[in-house]
């Protein structure tokens, strides 16, 4: 009969490998309703962490020298996988000097994990336990503070790069980085005086897993800003009349005129501007993304360029064309027509941070924003309200799905209102024949 080696550090490496794979199992929820790519090599990086944990405490367990080495072999693959993730999340780009580095460290990584010479069975805390020995004791520590390198790093230019309205949540995001980082950096070398502070450090770990993933699931804007930052779209006709335009930022740039300068661009390069490929243009502060289609030119402003926004601004272009053809084919200008489509911008740009207020001392000296098809609605629902200035700017200060629920109800309740009146008009026509 196996006698099992239970011991604290087993148990903490079991809880931490349960707590990661859920944290991969709820941003796998978030990825697939959000349409988040990026989060697959995260949960990639993140499950192999799990793997880390799980097949320490099953070797440790067993005292089991092969499932130690599967445990060793997660440690490179984890970092691995994290490194080409916030490559992606910071660069939008796999290929970086420091990935160079671990894939160089790794093939020495790699040779050491399966020499058995590399692990000895020894007692730490009056349990048994393996651990690495040798060259693998130097290496595989240089490669497990990588990981926690790329995590602080993560963390780090999140919390710089994030806009005011989910600073708070990068700041806690930036906390529990910190705490699966840098603290166990900080401790791991007082392990070797005192064994018992790997206990603490386990803890530790499971709390900031606990805190990233609360932040992640809470806003999964997080995961958007740093590669770029959405200010301006507006969409034109043909004859370049402005349609809809909506502002990620508080840029000053006049839609009318953003409208007239596609017009230009459009007539200087017809034969560059093809249907169904963005076209894109440097400016001195960012760069222009336009996506021309059969009945009209769609243009997006962003910090730099992506291939992230180029899809979402031909899904967005497609799904606008699709849903107003009619208006579109009668030369509709009117753009009250066209508010709804602040409901495509939720679709498909949904991900993207605002970045109205950049600092907490700019909230009262910004002017209050309000799309013009909540405008709208608001002004249709509350006409004549005294009230309705103040109902504006608690609805500006309001989360975009509230809005977009606003929208909504609305637009129900003015369909069962049109409803009831039909029935009515009916009820009494029936009366007035018997």
């Amino acid at each position: 009969m196996t006698i099992l080696n239970w011991s604290p550090e087993v148990v903490l490496d079991m809880v931490l490998g349960v707590l990661a794979l859920t944290i991969v199992a709820s941003t796998l929820i978030i990825a697939r309703m959000r349409n988040i790519r990026s989060i697959k090599l995260i949960d990639l990086g993140i499950s192999f962490m799990a793997l880390i944990m799980l097949f320490e405490a099953f070797s440790v367990l067993y005292m089991d020298v092969f499932l130690y080495m599967m445990c060793t072999l997660s440690v490179f693959l984890s970092v691995f996988f994290l490194a080409l993730a916030i490559n992606y999340v910071t660069r939008e780009s796999f290929i970086s000097k420091d990935l160079v580095f671990v894939v160089c460290l790794g093939a020495l990584h790699l040779y050491l994990t399966f020499q058995s010479d590399q692990y000895v069975k020894a007692l730490e805390m009056g349990f048994l336990t393996i651990t690495w020995t040798g060259a693998l004791f130097y290496v595989g520590n240089l490669t497990q503070f990588l990981l926690f390198i790329y995590f602080f790093y993560w963390g780090l230019k999140s919390y710089l790069n994030a806009p005011y309205s989910i600073k708070k949540t990068a700041a806690l995001f930036f906390f529990g980085t910190n705490i699966l980082s840098i603290v166990p950096v900080s401790l791991i070398v007082f392990t070797f005086f005192e064994p018992l502070l790997i206990v603490v450090i386990e803890i530790l770990m499971i709390v900031g897993l606990i805190t990233i993933q609360f932040s992640v699931l809470y806003d999964p804007k997080l995961l958007y800003i740093l590669p770029f930052r959405l200010l301006n779209l507006i969409v034109r006709d043909k004859k370049g009349n402005l349609l809809f335009d909506h502002n990620w930022s508080d840029i000053e740039l006049d839609a009318s005129v953003f409208a007239g300068f596609l017009n230009a661009l459009k007539i200087m390069s017809e034969r560059v501007m093809n249907v169904g490929e963005p076209f894109e243009i440097s400016l001195k502060k960012g760069i222009l993304i336009i996506h021309d289609s059969d009945d009209i030119t769609v243009g997006l402003i962003s910090s730099k360029s992506s291939k992230l926004l180029q899809s979402a601004l031909v899904k967005f272009t497609t799904a606008f064309q699709e849903r107003f053809r009619v208006l579109l084919q009668k030369g509709v200008t009117n753009q009250k027509q066209y508010e709804s489509a602040f409901e495509l911008i939720e679709q498909y740009f949904s991900n993207f941070p605002y970045s109205f207020i950049k600092d907490k001392k700019e909230q009262l000296l910004l002017p209050i924003y309000i799309p013009p098809q909540l405008e709208y609605k608001l002004n249709d629902a509350f006409k004549g309200d005294p009230d309705l200035d103040n109902i504006k700017k608690e609805f500006a200060r309001a989360p975009t799905g509230i809005i977009r629920e606003f929208i909504s109800l609305h637009e129900e309740l003015d369909q069962e209102f049109l409803g009831d009146s039909t029935g009515e008009v009916k009820k009494f026509e029936n009366k007035k024949d018997l």
